[in-house]
């Protein structure tokens, strides 16, 4: 009996630790060709059920700070379905033409790690306008910019926590959390 026990722990250990992959977006697939599960946006392996951080970087490779760019970068579609999210960062630097990121797609559960945005490079505009439903409690922070959420928030009974101190969150979306 303890052998068996020992060997279930360690299988429930090696899928917890797969769930919680993290994946930076690189946007370097062609141009037109924003999707979440094309691996090449997320430099080799694209998100899938419940991962860790979605961290969307300042994007420097030559295709991205290209004018025009000659690759996705900035513009992102989540086209996978049933994405569970612990976190989704935004720090991106001066993007598509001085704007940020622009998000947009299938509905994501977000975990209590909730939204952090940033950038060294001022007040950028950034949008998501794909759903989030809140799984947990969580704090937004946004941090020298601005980010426009125009898809649905729902939080259910989670409460959710707002500190754009150095920023600004503009909702053109309905948002329902717990207080």
């Amino acid at each position: 009996g303890f052998a068996l026990a020992c060997a279930v722990g360690a299988l429930a250990l090696t899928a917890t630790s797969a769930a919680a992959a993290n994946f930076t977006w690189t946007g370097a697939a062609a141009v037109g060709t924003p999707a979440w599960s094309n691996a090449t946006n997320w430099g080799g392996a694209a998100p899938s059920g419940p991962v860790g951080t979605l961290d969307f970087p300042k994007l420097t490779s030559a295709a991205c700070t290209a004018v025009p760019p000659t690759a996705t970068c900035y513009t992102s579609n989540n086209d996978v379905t049933g994405l569970n999210v612990n976190a989704i960062t935004l720090d991106d630097g001066a993007g598509n033409n001085g704007s940020g990121y622009y998000i947009t797609g299938n509905p994501v559960t977000l975990g209590a790690g909730g939204l952090a945005a940033s950038t060294a490079s001022g007040n950028l505009l950034s949008y998501i306008r794909t759903p989030l439903t809140l799984s947990a409690p969580q704090t937004w922070s946004i941090d020298d910019r601005e980010v426009e959420l125009d898809g649905a928030v729902d939080g259910g009974s989670h409460a959710l926590t707002i500190d754009s101190a150095a920023g600004q969150l503009d909702i053109g979306a309905d948002v329902e959390a717990g207080t």
